[in-house]
């Protein structure tokens, strides 16, 4: 293939159609002398070129295409069609699971729900009230039916993360009223900002949401966090490119207005910040996030084993009348 798409770009479909007559004429070889036919074939020797090409050795390097049968023709000229298709194909990546199970179009910012406080379906990024967050920091939760015994351990080596270095706790419910629900058989990776009161709950989808830093990234959510590249300062740190935005989907990248940054200066390596081809039109080619830090590159939350140190000291900072350390 690598070798049939080489001639395509470089020499057209002439090249393709005597690199398949000569492929065959070896097979044809081949075949004859392992059956032992007993006519004797003229069979050309690896320095001596085929009868299609001396005959056009005068007037061109390369046979022309008129030169074979109607049915070699048409035969070859439907693979050199097959082959520009797979080639165009192939050279647009393709949007993993993982990333299409958090960019969520129908969502506030791709993968959140819903924020505590606020009016379903009219969303927006502000300062998290005290009662919105978690009592004493401490985040009931149960599992669905829906969670194998590999997703609950993945999930609970994510809230470890949390353990070691903020003072959240994530402890299984008991009668708690307020608490969380995870779930692995709803569509997309998504969660609410802060606690909504009774039960809520955090998507990880099966398909495309169980990586550890998909998890803490849905999790931050839930005791209060948006995304890194949305806030109101962002704007000194990356360019949003949206000429290669996904129609519509514009707003996913609206600032903040009314955040609080809890201490901390904007941090590329974020666990809450999105990768280059967010909401992209072309993903792999077409980027919409650009550090202005040439030397930055953007990775996904969900290539991410653990939260960044300044995403620990916001936690802290936030829940400082909250959680006793």
């Amino acid at each position: 293939m690598n070798i049939l798409y080489v001639l395509y770009v470089y020499f057209q479909p002439d090249a393709i159609i005597l690199f398949l007559y000569c492929k065959r004429k070896t097979f044809i070889s081949g075949k004859q002398q392992v059956k032992g036919s007993r006519r004797q074939k003229r069979v050309h020797s690896d320095n001596e070129p085929p009868p299609i090409y001396k005959r056009h050795r005068e007037r061109t390097s390369i046979p022309h295409i008129t030169s074979l049968t109607p049915s070699v023709y048409h035969f070859s000229m439907l693979l050199v069609t097959l082959l520009a298709v797979v080639a165009v194909a192939g050279a647009t990546p393709a949007v993993p699971r993982a990333a299409t199970a958090m960019y969520n179009p129908d969502l506030f910012q791709g993968d959140i729900k819903g924020i505590a406080g606020q009016e379903p379906g009219k969303e927006r990024a502000a300062i998290l009230g005290e009662q919105y967050l978690w009592p004493g920091g401490v985040v009931p939760y149960v599992f669905g039916n829906s969670v194998n015994s590999y997703e609950r351990s993945l999930i609970i080596s994510a809230m470890d993360d949390f353990h070691a270095r903020t003072c959240i706790r994530f402890v299984e419910r008991t009668s708690q009223s307020n608490y969380i629900e995870i779930v692995s058989n709803d569509s997309g990776c998504w969660s609410y900002v802060g606690t909504i009161g009774g039960k809520q709950r955090v998507s990880l989808d099966s398909n495309g949401c169980m990586y550890k830093g998909t998890v803490i990234h849905e999790l931050m959510h839930a005791i209060g966090f948006y995304h890194e590249h949305c806030r109101n300062d962002r704007d000194s740190y990356v360019t949003i490119h949206y000429e290669n935005v996904q129609a519509g989907m514009e707003s996913q990248f609206n600032k903040d207005t009314y955040w609080q940054y809890v201490g901390e200066g904007y941090n590329y390596e974020s666990i809450m910040h999105y990768g280059t081809y967010a909401f992209s039109v072309q993903w792999g080619v077409a980027k919409t996030i650009v550090p202005t830090d040439p030397n930055v590159i953007l990775t996904e939350a969900y290539d991410k084993l653990q939260m960044a140190q300044s995403d620990a000291n916001q936690i802290n900072n936030l829940y400082r009348n909250q959680c006793s350390f």
